[in-house]
């Protein structure tokens, strides 16, 4: 089974959900998961790992929603783990659609979403541009 974590949150962070998803995912690869983890760029681990790591993501904005949906294209997986708290992706509301896209590119692959607490990425923090994004986003999701 092919695994991709969403995670902002890895090593070199340093925060309990960085080390949190680094050792899920190192068990999932020792129990036989095909693991794949896309993260921040500034997040590197510079150690040999069971499984691959992506730092492609620049900032979790809209731009990287592209990069994200590349990336499920490419690696096709059976399965995927958002990690979700709100601070780990700059409180922006891009990430929030990374389920809308992954059931776009692949109607069967299952998507979990794991929920650290309740805070989410409050709208009205973000510029004009960024809520009217999102509302366009969240519009044609619908439909």
């Amino acid at each position: 089974m092919k695994l991709l974590v969403i995670t902002g949150a890895f090593p070199s962070m340093p925060a309990g959900e960085a080390d949190h998803m680094f050792h899920l995912c190192r068990r999932l690869a020792e129990h036989g998961l095909e693991v794949h983890v896309v993260t921040t760029r500034s997040n590197k681990v510079n150690v040999a790992l069971p499984f691959k790591v992506y730092p492609i993501i620049r900032n979790w904005s809209w731009p990287d929603l592209l990069r994200l949906a590349r990336l499920l294209k490419r690696l096709s997986p059976d399965a995927v783990l958002l990690k979700y708290i709100g601070w780990i992706y700059n409180d922006h509301p891009m990430i929030t659609f990374a389920a809308t896209v992954s059931k776009s590119l692949m109607r069967s692959a299952v998507f979990v979403t794991q929920f650290a607490n309740a805070e989410g990425a409050p709208p009205e923090k973000k510029s004009f541009v960024t809520r009217l994004i999102r509302n366009v986003i969240a519009r044609k999701a619908s439909h």
